[in-house]
């Protein structure tokens, strides 16, 4: 699930004796930093790519593994589960930061990401008025993803709540009658 050069800097303490699990017993925080790998089990840029109608990557930038020049990871351990206070991912096509947690007992994600296409291939992405939704001040397209589940098999969906705090909702209903309009309209 995770490819590429990995550098710790973890304290962990393991109270012994205990009733609770030793997933539970575990305590401490730490950081990562990973360079130049792949989370081959997560494909974020197809899901933005699905969400945006973004066209036109080259074939090695779009599908299969997340790549990346550097991920970043700040967590805390305890109760049993692992806080990650900050994620942040670069890569060649997009920057994605976040938080979230994982269950340590089940290996299980709850992870909510805002994915940042580059300029370039936020330039890329459909002109119509649902990929201008999704530009930054930047002009970059940002699209908020959750991403759930086993660790192994992760499910990547569009952070619904984050859309709606945004007005997607909004959105689409007053798109809705356009659309409407245009499917039925008689030539």
């Amino acid at each position: 699930a995770f490819q590429g050069t990995v550098i710790w800097h973890v304290t962990l303490a393991l109270t012994l004796g205990g009733e609770a699990p030793p997933a539970r017993a575990l305590v401490g925080n730490g950081q990562l930093t990973a360079k130049d790998g792949a989370l081959t089990n997560v494909d974020l840029i197809s899901k933005v790519q699905t969400i945006t109608g973004l066209i036109g990557l080259p074939a090695d930038q779009r599908g299969g593994a997340t790549t990346f020049k550097t991920l970043e990871a700040e967590f805390i351990v305890g109760g049993g589960t692992a806080e990650f206070k900050r994620l942040f991912l670069n890569g060649p096509v997009m920057e994605a930061l976040g938080g979230g947690k994982m269950a340590l007992e089940s290996t299980a994600l709850d992870i909510a990401l805002d994915v940042a296409l580059s300029a370039e291939a936020s330039a890329r992405a459909g002109s119509g008025n649902a990929a201008t939704f999704f530009k930054d001040e930047r002009g970059r397209t940002v699209v908020p993803l959750k991403i759930t589940g086993p660790v192994k098999s992760p499910s990547v969906k569009p952070d619904a709540e984050k859309l709606a705090r945004k007005g997607f909702g909004r959105f689409l209903e007053q798109k809705k009658g356009e659309l409407f309009e245009r499917f039925f309209k008689r030539k």
